[in-house]
C-alpha cells in the first residue's frame, strides 16, 4: 500500500487502454485518486511506483504540486 505525506506531489496521468481496468482498480485500492475522462487520473506521485510494480502502462501528462 502507498504511504502518504502531508505535502505530497501529484501527477496527472493517462493509463493505456489495455490496462485501464487493472490500472483503475490498482489506483483505487492503493491511494487517493481523482477520475477524469479518457482514462486520465490525478494521483499522488507515490502511486506511480505501485503502477510500475504491477506493470501497468501509463503516461505522466503533467507534474503538479498540491
Amino acid at each position: 500500500m502507498c504511504s502518504k505525506s502531508a505535502k505530497e506531489e501529484i501527477r496527472l496521468i493517462k493509463i493505456n487502454d489495455k490496462d485501464k481496468v487493472k490500472g483503475f482498480y490498482t489506483l483505487l485500492t492503493n491511494g487517493s485518486v481523482r477520475c477524469l475522462p479518457d482514462q486520465k487520473y490525478i494521483v499522488p506521485k507515490y502511486c506511480l511506483d505501485v503502477l510500475d510494480k504491477e506493470k501497468i502502462q501509463f503516461e505522466v501528462i503533467r507534474n503538479n504540486r498540491k
